[in-house]
């Protein structure tokens, strides 16, 4: 039921005027945190990662009771879910956000906005694809001029290049690398961000320039490298600061 893995914890969802952070296990109502039990926030972030289809019962039994936990889960699902509605101000009759299904489940009908924020980043080695004099040397300092350009991101941690278990050990969700192809007056560079753990392809970004000063060019894509993948990365402006509550 749903996405597993790192980056599906630091997925915020918006619904409502609210906001989820499981990363954080924080509901919040504009800048203002809602109190929930741990149960109910369980049931409404399975929700919310399927929103507009159902999730059973059993479903929500599994993930909140795993195998061995001896609980009369029937009521105390029940309860988890009156809970929720009550911190949502959610009417079961005349529901906004959560649907039953009588005997079978329940559904978030709103209309859900989410994201994934990228906070532990592994940034790779890039690839000289090509056999030209210098071109080991512009790989390095462009992967230098992207580190430099990526420590300015708020919220955002960058390891060195890491694979194998250390990306669980150390909670990497990204990996970020490039193939760099150069010839004698041009460059093109082919970067790739993807989730460490899936493998799948986040972001593409390609520049093909003309070389005159490598320093300045190494400096220049990476800054609009950075730009493009930018709104992934690091933390959400949209989610500083909480008022008391």
């Amino acid at each position: 039921m749903g996405e597993s893995g790192q980056l599906c914890r630091w997925r915020n969802y918006r619904f409502g005027g609210f906001t989820l952070c499981p990363a954080a296990s924080q509901l919040r109502k504009g800048r203002k945190a809602v109190r929930i039990p741990s149960q109910s926030f369980a049931v409404l972030e399975a929700l919310l990662e399927v929103a507009g289809n159902v999730v059973t019962r059993e479903e929500l039994r599994a993930r909140l009771w795993p195998d061995g936990t001896y609980v009369d889960y029937e009521h105390s699902l029940n309860a988890a879910i009156k809970r929720l509605r009550s911190a949502l101000g959610d009417d079961a009759q005349q529901p906004r956000y959560i649907e039953t299904l009588p005997r079978v489940g329940y559904r978030f009908r709103a209309p859900v906005e989410s994201d994934e924020r990228i906070r532990m980043l592994a940034l790779q080695e890039f690839h000289l694809l090509s056999e030209t004099d210098g071109g080991d040397a512009f790989c390095v300092g462009l992967r230098d001029a992207v580190r430099a350009e990526l420590a300015r991101v708020p919220g955002l941690e960058v390891f060195p290049p890491i694979a194998g278990p250390s990306l669980e050990e150390r909670r990497v969700e990204a990996l970020l690398e490039a193939r760099v192809f150069r010839d004698r007056n041009r460059v093109r560079v082919c970067a790739h961000l993807q989730g460490a753990q899936s493998g799948r392809t986040l972001n593409v970004a390609e520049f093909d320039r003309e070389l005159r000063s490598p320093l300045a060019l190494q400096k220049r894509i990476a800054a609009e490298l950075v730009r493009v993948i930018r709104g992934r990365l690091g933390s959400d402006p949209r989610d500083g600061g909480l008022a008391a509550g």
